[in-house]
């Protein structure tokens, strides 16, 4: 019995993505589509809260989720800069 170099094919095999790699990548870009288009409703001056009023139809809530989630950690970040720069 001859004994094979396998290491050329595991090599080969290592380098390729797979299910996973594909799912990951979907998954970042979704968060950061996210967090850009969270973003830029954040910024979203006051007076456009008089021409569309907060409603709580169940369609809005998932971008008022995410309104209030990306508003919290930018605080937790401007706390923990704080912290570090004072303390």
């Amino acid at each position: 019995m001859r004994l094979q170099d396998i290491r050329r094919t595991t090599i080969g095999l290592a380098a390729r993505p797979n299910v996973w790699d594909v799912a990951a990548l979907i998954l970042v870009i979704g968060a950061m589509v996210l967090i850009v288009y969270g973003g830029e409703q954040t910024t979203v001056p006051l007076s456009e809260l008089e021409r569309a009023p907060v409603t709580l139809d169940p369609a809005n809530l998932p971008l008022y989720a995410l309104r209030t989630v990306l508003r919290m950690l930018l605080a937790i970040v401007c706390s923990t800069v704080f912290t570090f720069i004072y303390a």
